[in-house]
Order: C-alpha cells, then structure tokens, then sequence
C-alpha cells in the first residue's frame, strides 16, 4: 500500500510533523510506502472558481493519483484545520463528480494543544473532503495536551496498525 501523509502544518519540527513522522515510520514497518508531504512547502492558490491555476496542486493530484491512502493532519486551531490545510481541502474541487483518479482510503490526524480541545469541527471538514473525493473513511485518531510539544507516539503507531489492517 502506498500512504501519502499530508502535515498541514506550518511549524517544522513541532507536534503535528512528528505525528506524521510517527505514523510514517509505523507504517514502513508494517511494508508500506509512505510519503510525507509538508503542504507549507507547497505553492498552493486559494480556490477562485473553476479556472486555470500555477502552482503545486497538479503535482499533488498526481501523488494522489498513486496513493492507496490519504492521511490527512493538522493541529487545530480555533477548533478547526489549520489554513494551510484548508487551502489543499479547498482545491480537492476537481474531484467533485469526476472521474480523477484518487486513493481508496482516507484518514485523519489532528493534535491540540489544549487537554480539552475539540476536534469535531476540523473532523467534520476533513471526512467532508474524503467523501467529496470518494475516498472510504478509515478513521481519525485525535491528541489534545500537546502544548508541551510531546505527543502520545504510542497513540499513533496503534493507530497507523489499526489503519492498516483495516485497508488491506
């Protein structure tokens, strides 16, 4: 299986990137591929309707194209996805009723800072997009108290199992 991990966030070396780095490297394991791309790094436009862009997301559609599974992650912030994912969720409008090729899979990794955060919003706008491209939804593992810059890799690695038993 080819995975192809999304870090939405813009902060290198902070919570979400080593959760993607974790779930990455939890998968290797179990003999799958698996690419992170840091979308940050990426020229990507804001969405203006349906016209011709330049940047970065025709690449991206091509990656997509020969992944199995989308993992999408972001830190949340104000209670939903960071911008910079929302921008590439935003430019997924070419998959609507078309026939793009895609991943089967699709599945969701979100950190917060606070112990009490709340996911459900950014988890709504992520299996939103999944469904909007026909990707079959696999799950969302969510981390809160990740102020500290320490995540539960335990957490993740069981999820990134789970996921995989669950796409084969």
């Amino acid at each position: 299986m080819k995975v192809l991990i999304l870090c939405g966030s813009g902060h290198s070396g902070g919570s979400t990137e080593r959760m993607c780095q974790v779930f990455s490297e939890a998968m290797i394991s179990r003999g799958h591929a698996a690419e992170i791309v840091k979308i940050s790094e990426l020229n990507i436009l804001d969405y203006a309707g349906d016209r011709e862009y330049d940047d970065d997301m025709e690449t991206m559609f091509l990656k997509m194209g020969s992944a199995d599974l989308l993992a999408f992650s972001t830190p949340i912030y104000f209670n939903g996805c960071s911008s910079i994912l929302k921008r590439f969720i935003d430019r997924l409008n070419p998959f609507w009723g078309s026939d793009l090729a895609h991943p089967e899979y699709a599945c969701a990794m979100m950190c917060g800072g606070s112990p009490q955060c709340e996911f459900s919003h950014a988890r709504s706008e992520i299996r939103s997009a999944a469904n909007t491209v026909r990707m079959e939804w696999m799950g969302d593992l969510c981390l809160p108290g990740t102020d500290k810059g320490v995540i539960d890799e335990a957490a993740v690695r069981q999820f990134a199992e789970k996921i995989s038993e669950k796409c084969v």
